[in-house]
């Protein structure tokens, strides 16, 4: 699978820095506090109306279920469409994060406070602009599919293994040490492929991409940048997640204020570093 030249240019003279793009991110995060400490009050507020609505709702069914003999748990039909409603909502302020991402790192200078003459910064004036929903859409059920489908084969695989090792017939350590193996690589490579193809979103996010792939490709182009660079980008967001971690926890939650905007920008600039555009370094 090769990526033509025109739309990823040549990365091969550029060194991946796993720790630049949690630099940027930090920075940014706060150069542009005006916005994105906000924008990530209003991610936190609705998922906290939404999911508590939903939970709260489905609790009080359990509570009155309990009261009653012989009656079975049930899920109400208005905690679906409040759960419903709130995931659609994250994703579509989900893509908008994206993309204001790309346009801060595409947008900003190496001291990333000084805006590119014609390029204009995150803010909320451009929070619903330039998004290609459509190829982003279709990109991200593609990828869906693709961990889906590759996560049900090879689960499939290990449900016709488990029968045979819990029934104990001709169980001995080296079988149950061989499923137990089987079950871990299982998971690494799933894991793999989704870091693989991770970045096709992005792909489809960019404007200085998406205008040349269609949703296949932008799967396949985010597979070639990232196989070259995988323990690169593996190691990156090891060290985002601890981080997130690390702060979330110290702050009793009050730190996603920062973690939300600063995971996204970093995101954005490793996908833009990996795919050869732009990004507000020395080169």
């Amino acid at each position: 699978m090769e990526i033509q030249d025109s739309t990823i240019p040549d990365i091969s003279k550029r060194q991946i820095d796993i720790l630049d793009p949690i630099k940027f991110g930090f920075s940014r995060t706060f150069k542009n506090a005006g916005f994105w400490i906000p924008f990530a009050l209003l991610n936190m507020v609705i998922m906290l109306i939404g999911f508590g609505i939903s939970f709260y709702q489905l609790f009080s069914s359990f509570q009155e279920t309990m009261l009653i003999e012989d009656s079975a748990p049930s899920i109400p039909i208005s905690t679906i469409f409040v759960y419903i409603i709130t995931i659609i909502i994250i994703a579509v302020l989900g893509v908008m994060t994206s993309r204001q991402s790309i346009r801060d790192v595409s947008s900003v200078k190496t001291d990333n406070t000084t805006i590119i003459e014609g390029q204009t910064p995150a803010g909320w004036s451009t929070l619903g602009k330039d998004i290609a929903w459509g190829k982003i859409i279709a990109t991200g059920v593609l990828v869906g599919l693709i961990a889906g489908l590759l996560g049900g084969g090879l689960g499939g695989v290990l449900g016709l293994i488990v029968p045979s090792v819990d029934s104990g017939e001709s169980v001995n350590a080296g079988l149950i040490l061989i499923f137990s193996l089987l079950t871990i690589m299982v998971y690494i490579a799933i894991f793999a492929i989704s870091l693989l193809i991770g970045y096709a979103p992005y792909f489809a996010t960019d404007p200085e991409t998406n205008t040349h792939l269609s949703p296949i490709d932008c799967i396949k182009s985010s597979y070639e940048v990232v196989k070259d660079n995988f323990w690169k980008v593996l190691g990156f967001n090891i060290i985002l997640a601890i981080i997130t971690s690390i702060l979330v926890i110290l702050t009793a939650g009050i730190g996603m204020l920062i973690m939300i905007p600063m995971s996204s920008l970093a995101q954005a600039y490793m996908f833009r570093s990996l795919a050869g555009l732009y990004v507000p370094v020395q080169e």
